[in-house]
């Protein structure tokens, strides 16, 4: 065969390959188009669901003043956007369901290894809402390895929670706003103590101790005291919406209560009252005000550090 003829072949069976090859690339270039147009409909399908689900979740909370209901149907929606999105990918992987599924393992182990955070932060508002360990409104603290978080709950998110920050503590100032928006992670009921003081009422118990001197006549001091006690009690009864924001009956439980012992500066007084969470500080004002007001009408002596000198005879 003639050189020219061995070589025009050639040169045809090249442009053939290199026809072939353009039209495999062209075919491989559409196909990963359409892949990806496909990929995009349900990536965009499930973020629609749980963009929905947000506003859901905000639109609740603005209408609806009933807290539990608020939670209940939080999770309810929470669950339809699980499901639908679960349901998205199955349909996507319809054609191969064997890769989904094998897939879908690989991708959980991953996702649970490094997003175990926002994993666990999931499960935490799932079960937070399932079992009330709090709700909006609900007056929080948590003690963690650093601080003590304290505050009343503003917003449950899908993986935060947002309180209004008080003082907290054990100090005088304890329930006073620092007008602060904290956040903490929901997987924070997992890891540390978190104590709910408002779960079951608003009603929390207080003290603040008083010693008189030894000299002072500790019954009368405790006749009076008892009586100026419920009489502002009483008085406050006629505004429970301000005060207490519960039931009468319930409050008769809250009437201040005197226990007595003995200082080394003289006879201590424990006075423990009732008050609605949040409104502390200005209910110990008011049993301050009337406490000082009866020891000063019975001549009845506060006691304080002093220092004593004895003078021996002859010295």
């Amino acid at each position: 065969m003639p050189i020219t003829k061995k070589a025009g072949r050639l040169i045809l069976g090249l442009k053939q390959k290199q026809k072939m090859i353009a039209n495999f690339d062209s075919l491989k270039i559409q196909e990963v188009i359409t892949l990806a147009t496909e990929v995009s409909i349900y990536i965009g399908l499930i973020f629609l669901y749980w963009f929905g689900f947000n506003k859901i979740s905000r639109l609740l909370q603005r209408k609806i003043k009933n807290t539990t209901l608020i939670s209940n149907l939080n999770i309810t929606f929470g669950i339809v956007a699980v499901i639908l999105s679960i349901t998205t990918l199955i349909f996507a992987f319809i054609d191969n369901l064997s890769v989904f599924f094998g897939s879908l393992s690989i991708l959980s182990a991953a996702l649970v290894f490094t997003l175990q955070d926002f994993v666990s932060c999931f499960f935490a508002w799932i079960y937070i809402g399932t079992t009330k360990q709090y709700r909006v409104n609900d007056l929080i603290q948590i003690t963690t390895s650093e601080n003590i978080i304290s505050g009343w709950i503003k917003e449950i998110d899908l993986f935060r929670t947002q309180i209004r920050e008080r003082v907290g503590g054990e100090g005088m100032d304890r329930e006073r706003p620092t007008g602060r928006i904290v956040t903490f992670p929901n997987n924070f009921i997992f890891k540390y103590s978190l104590s709910n003081q408002t779960k079951n009422h608003l009603i929390l118990w207080h003290n603040f101790n008083i010693i008189i001197t030894f000299e002072s006549d500790y019954e009368l001091a405790r006749i009076v005291l008892e009586k100026a006690l419920d009489d502002k009690f009483n008085e406050l009864l006629q505004h429970p919406d301000q005060y207490f924001q519960t039931g009468i009956g319930e409050l008769r439980n809250f009437k201040p209560k005197i226990y007595n012992t003995i200082n080394d500066s003289g006879v201590e007084f424990g006075i423990w009252f009732g008050a609605k969470a949040g409104f502390y500080r200005e209910i110990l004002e008011q049993y301050s005000l009337v406490t000082l007001k009866t020891l000063k009408e019975n001549k009845i002596d506060l006691a304080y550090r002093t220092t004593r000198m004895v003078r021996l005879e002859g010295n």
